[in-house]
């Protein structure tokens, strides 16, 4: 862990085992097999109502999306620059998109954003950040 002073406030960044004892308590299951036997469930997506929630998350592409965001050092440093910057759900949306243009590993297309509920992804990054 590595924390600095930045005028008045304190920025924490996670490293090592910090970082990967954060994730696993904020994403628990994410390195479990799930029930259908594949390890992020991108194999049955398409088979998946959008609207059912999925490992306590409102839906599977909120969960994946939250996953990747977590576990991808690059959005992980992007996230510490906007440190003390106000982030928005769109900027939450945007700065997925910028990392992920073409939708996360798990995702067919881009398209696969659709059902993604981007407060949700705000609260992650304002959990990281």
């Amino acid at each position: 862990m590595v924390i600095q002073e930045n005028g008045g406030g304190f920025t924490v960044q996670l490293t090592g085992p910090d970082l990967a004892q954060y994730l696993e308590k904020r994403f628990p299951n994410h390195n479990q097999d799930n029930d259908r036997g594949d390890r992020h469930g991108a194999e049955n997506y398409k088979q998946r109502d959008q609207t059912t929630p999925y490992n306590g998350w409102p839906n599977w592409a909120t969960w994946n999306v939250a996953l990747w965001i977590g576990s991808t050092h690059e959005v992980l440093q992007h996230l510490m620059q906007w440190n003390n910057w106000p982030i928005t759900a769109q900027d939450a949306e945007d700065l997925t998109r910028y990392h992920f243009p073409a939708g996360t590993p798990d995702f067919d297309s881009v398209n696969d954003y659709a059902p993604v509920n981007w407060p949700d992804i705000l609260d992650v990054f304002n959990d990281l950040a």
